[in-house]
């Protein structure tokens, strides 16, 4: 799952998109149960419950009915159905009777298709995503020692065959151009794009100031404060979210311990990497860690605003 995959995986739906790295992550996984999702039946209770993430969200419905609340409108959805959720997009399931599914929490991909209502629909080829999926699932559940590799074989097989429905579906309504509600890329000078491509590819490295102002041409005050304006964080804490954000698919793996990620991802200390983490998710990584390792429906529940 940390593997490079081919580029065309990291912006699927997207011909337009270009990802400042070209490897896709798994964040988590998780099967939803009815019985973990009150029955929203009135759209003022399903607003109280509204949230959203930093990485984009795949749901495919196993079973029931229901509907998804996204950016106040409501969409129907059923067995054999895909919703497609972009980062920093408003949304909440709504179970109308048995809803079931199954969520893939993906990074760093954005959705982009002329499917106006976000739902793919995929009842034609529902066992064959079902199958994959629970594939994937189980070999979450036991994970042994080639359990990391496994998945990743049926990510990459999943995220293909979903492309090839997009494409399928997209030939059939003749659709011409792209919905923009679908794509929010913001775009960035080119000092500040140049520095944030940086701190992707070295965030496990010490990052200073002047590494940036060596690559940008830009003064200290004013890498700042233009990097301030355009993404809302100093360099600095920029970077440290960054490591965060990576940090998410370590702790999944069990035989990593707190101190080794910390250093892994580029913190100074232990210390600095479990108080910041702390401040961004409102859990220390323990306690993150084993949400996700005993509850695998947990991830819907721990909103994460590093916005």
């Amino acid at each position: 799952m940390a593997k490079d995959s081919p580029v065309s995986l990291t912006h699927f739906f997207n011909p337009s998109y270009t990802p400042l790295k070209s490897n896709v992550t798994l964040l988590q996984m998780s099967s939803i149960y009815a019985y973990l999702q009150p029955e929203l039946s009135e759209i003022k209770s399903a607003k109280k419950n509204l949230h959203s993430h930093y990485f984009s969200e795949i749901f495919f419905i196993t079973s029931g009915n229901g509907e998804f609340l996204i950016n106040g409108k409501t969409y129907p959805v059923v067995q054999g159905d895909f919703v497609l959720i972009n980062p920093s997009v408003s949304h909440v399931e709504i179970n109308k009777y048995n809803l079931t599914y199954i969520c893939l929490c993906l990074f760093p991909i954005r959705f982009k298709t002329p499917l106006e209502n976000y739902v793919l629909p995929a009842q034609a080829q529902e066992q064959e995503f079902r199958t994959i999926l629970e594939n994937m699932l189980y070999e979450f559940s036991i994970y042994k020692k080639d359990s990391e590799d496994l998945i990743w074989l049926y990510f990459q097989e999943f995220l293909l065959k979903l492309k090839r429905l997009s494409v399928d579906i997209l030939d059939e309504k003749k659709a011409k151009e792209s919905s923009d509600s679908l794509n929010t890329k913001k775009h960035y000078s080119p000092s500040i794009e140049l520095a944030m491509e940086y701190i992707d590819e070295h965030y496990t490295h010490d990052i200073t100031l002047d590494d940036l102002t060596e690559i940008t041409f830009l003064s200290k005050s004013h890498l700042i404060r233009l990097f301030k304006k355009e993404t809302k964080y100093p360099p600095l804490h920029y970077i440290n979210r960054v490591r965060v954000s990576r940090a998410l698919y370590f702790l999944m793996r069990r035989d990593d311990s707190i101190a080794t990620i910390a250093k892994h991802i580029g913190f100074k200390s232990t210390y600095a990497f479990i108080s910041f983490f702390k401040k961004l998710t409102g859990y220390t990584p323990e306690q993150f860690r084993n949400e996700l390792i005993n509850n695998f429906s947990a991830v819907e529940h721990i909103v994460i605003d590093i916005k």
